[in-house]
């Protein structure tokens, strides 16, 4: 199996309960977190079988009052909805045999790891105070105390950044940090380390901390950059916020991290000439606009992983499908549109001049989004195209 197959999976189950947590999998799945992947695809084939409960048990000719006018236009409804949910239920049944598999695997590689490391024979004396010593000066500087080399500190993030993200929206939030810095995902307690920065997404607010103090026997201690204040998490609420997505570790953007590595810096500078993060964060804004773009908040996933990553294939992938379904419907809509036109050129739909006006300006303001849209699509696409081409 590979990402398209929950990528299919969450296509069909666009607007259910169930999708966000398809595709929560299917981040895990690329990041190889594939037990924690396996158990959200197992949720939401629960969610669904529950939302789906009576559609899947129960006979649709029984469900329908046969002396209603329309009993069978009822019955075959019923019908088309019963073999879709059994449709999409098998195919989350094809894949969870091989996330158990996968997930299998991964158990048994981390077993071998801790036994070779409980093995490992003890250091002496001496190396213990070598140790002792080497982690004495790495407390110094959180660069050198095993933070990943373009993690984000609390330093460099500045207090203009700080006073603007306070006054933006939650989504504004999010496209600031996207178009400013990298993310990842919070997925196990290994991942939740002293001295990053995080952002929180809360259902009323969302916060910029520092995480100031993690110890796993007690509850993290964070840093609210905005105000000063501190709270505490505890650590296993943290890890599962994140798993959900409510927190992610903040990146330095890779204008800084080519900074930090020459030969890294010269594939990113190389990438930035083709395609930068800033025309992703166009498209999905454009995309986000036009109102025909089902599921344009991925472009935002792609951005920050697939793209950033240089998965560039899948981003291509991704990116192709969302503009396939585009294309489609502004076909549509083009189709639709000329239906009324005629209609009121025909007397068929009455409507007075205001209101023709009106219309005829809405129309305009939805073309000029769909065209910029479309611009946007074909600028990415290509850029995709010719970085997949040159192998940066």
């Amino acid at each position: 199996m590979n990402a398209e197959d929950l990528q299919s999976i969450y296509d069909e189950l666009r607007g259910s309960r169930s999708a966000p947590l398809v595709m929560d999998a299917r981040s895990l799945f690329l990041d190889q977190q594939y037990t924690a992947a396996l158990g959200k695809m197992t949720e939401a084939q629960e969610k669904y079988q529950e939302s789906r409960f009576r559609i899947l048990k129960q006979d649709p000719v029984k469900q329908v009052d046969p002396k209603a006018k329309d009993a069978d236009r009822q019955i075959r409804r019923l019908v088309r909805k019963r073999e879709k949910a059994e449709e999409i239920l098998a195919m989350i049944d094809e894949v969870l045999p091989e996330l158990k598999k996968l997930s299998d695997k991964e158990k048994t590689k981390k077993a071998k790891e801790a036994a070779q490391a409980e093995s490992a024979p003890p250091t002496d004396d001496a190396s213990s105070d070598v140790a002792d010593s080497e982690s004495a000066t790495n407390d110094e500087s959180p660069s050198e105390s095993g933070l990943d080399a373009d993690t984000l500190t609390a330093d460099e993030v500045s207090p203009d950044f700080v006073d603007q993200f306070m006054q933006s929206t939650t989504q504004e939030q999010i496209e600031l940090i996207g178009q400013r810095f990298g993310f990842q995902p919070i997925q196990t307690d290994q991942d939740v380390v002293a001295g990053t920065v995080c952002f929180l997404k809360g259902d009323d607010e969302s916060l910029l901390v520092c995480l100031s103090k993690v110890d796993g026997r007690e509850p993290v201690e964070m840093v609210n950059l905005a105000t000063g204040g501190t709270f505490h998490v505890p650590l296993n609420v943290l890890v599962e916020f994140g798993q959900e997505r409510k927190v992610v570790v903040l990146l330095r953007s890779p204008a800084e991290v080519r900074q930090l590595s020459d030969d890294e810096g010269a594939t990113d500078e190389v990438r930035d000439r083709v395609l930068d993060m800033g025309a992703l964060s166009q498209l999905m804004d454009s995309a986000q606009r036009c109102g025909i773009v089902p599921g344009a908040d991925q472009i935002a996933y792609v951005r920050d992983k697939e793209f950033r990553t240089g998965q560039y294939d899948l981003a291509l992938q991704i990116i192709e499908s969302l503009n396939g379904k585009f294309v489609a419907n502004a076909s549509a809509r083009s189709q639709r549109l000329m239906r009324e036109d005629a209609d009121i050129a025909s007397g068929r739909v009455k409507m007075s001049p205001k209101e023709l006006h009106a219309k005829r300006l809405r129309d305009r303001t939805q073309d000029q989004a769909i065209e910029r849209a479309r611009s946007r699509f074909n600028r990415v696409l290509d850029g995709l195209r010719v970085l997949l081409k040159q192998g940066v």
